[in-house]
């Protein structure tokens, strides 16, 4: 049997140390899932025809009563592993039954196609979560491999932004489906839809990198506490709302609480896409944030999020929180009050303002 890609994945895991069948297969489904899924058949013949190739070897051991094979690269499977390594062969492919039932649904009909859409959102935002809870996990437990964190981390910002852009194609696409007939005929403007995606796409400038927050930033919502949060609903009307629990999550994302949150966790539901406005009153500066929006009401994202209150001093009692709010941070602007214009001080404008409210609640 000649070796295959799933090969030399599973040489890979065995260059990092030897493993039983079982092992291996718990170990591809915990780190190559997303990157390389293989099928179970495949995991329990692989292993063996590294071993006709002379790439491993297979010990028969005992646990116990149970026998179990133990299989270990050979240095020709390091040599051999290390030349497919440096081999630039190979791309990137998108598989997913629910795209290809996407591709062919002027056989169904619109409602058919927008479940469709909202799914693969849905499977996204899922499969986010999901590698954050083993990520979770795995820290608390200990690395398995703390040599390859930072391999880890590059593997998987790549996948977070795929399943950000499924977000954004999927918002995309529900507004266009939304002009569609129910039978999806052809649309008047569909010349001028594929005009959009293929030739604009072509001429839109790199993407700017996602911004972190500095430590200016974050004090600056730690201290406030407070964030007004302006979201969009599906009639187009704007909404903003103050939310007292404005946190930080880490150097890319902000969080609230859904303690009295309707509108705002409804608007999400349509348009995740978000603004939050914090500002010190007296100094007179603060920063904008724009991002996209994910409710979460279960689930590790949401213990995590009730610890990071707990630990900012959140006494709201865990039964009032509905959902947590994490927003993932891709601009910022600071704000300045043109009170700075005319050449004043910050400790002028500061003197200002306390002066201003203590004359308010003095």
């Amino acid at each position: 049997m000649e070796l295959t890609t799933t090969s030399y994945a599973l040489l890979g895991l065995l260059a990092l140390r030897p493993w039983t069948t079982y092992e291996l297969a718990n170990q591809v489904q915990r780190s190559l899932r997303n990157l390389w899924p293989v099928a179970e058949r495949q995991l329990y013949e692989q292993p063996k025809t590294l071993v006709a190739h002379r790439l491993a070897t297979a010990r028969r051991e005992r646990t116990g009563d149970r026998p179990r094979t133990v299989y270990r690269i050979t240095p020709k499977g390091r040599r051999v592993l290390s030349a497919w390594l440096r081999d630039p062969h190979g791309g990137l492919e998108l598989r997913s039954e629910l795209l290809l039932k996407v591709f062919f649904a002027e056989h169904t009909d619109r409602s058919t196609l927008l479940e469709h859409v909202a799914t693969l959102r849905s499977r996204a935002r899922s499969a986010r979560d999901a590698e954050v809870g083993v990520y979770d996990a795995t820290r608390d437990a200990g690395f398995p491999f703390p040599d390859r964190r930072h391999l880890s981390a590059l593997v998987a910002r790549l996948g977070f932004e795929l399943q950000e852009a499924i977000d954004r194609w999927a918002d995309w696409a529900e507004h266009e489906i939304a002009g569609w007939s129910d039978d999806l005929a052809l649309p008047d403007d569909a010349t001028e839809l594929l005009e959009r995606v293929y030739v604009r796409s072509a001429e839109r400038p790199a993407r700017r990198a996602r911004p972190r927050l500095t430590p200016d930033m974050q004090r600056v919502v730690l201290e406030q506490r407070l964030g007004f949060v302006a979201t969009t609903g599906p009639d187009g009307l704007p909404n903003v709302s103050p939310k007292g629990t404005t946190t930080v999550w880490d150097d890319r994302r902000l969080l609230f609480a859904d303690i009295a949150s309707p509108r705002t966790v409804a608007n999400l539901a349509t348009n995740p896409h978000v603004v939050v406005n914090v500002v010190d009153p007296i100094v007179r500066k603060g920063y904008r944030f724009r991002g996209t929006a994910t409710v979460h009401t279960c689930g590790r994202m949401f213990e995590r999020g009730l610890e990071k209150l707990r630990e900012r001093g959140s006494t709201t009692p865990r039964e009032r929180i509905r959902s947590l709010v994490v927003i993932d941070v891709t601009d910022v602007d600071e704000l300045v009050s043109p009170a700075y214009d005319t050449g004043a001080t910050e400790e002028e404008v500061t003197r200002r303002w306390l002066e201003h409210h203590g004359a308010l609640h003095g």
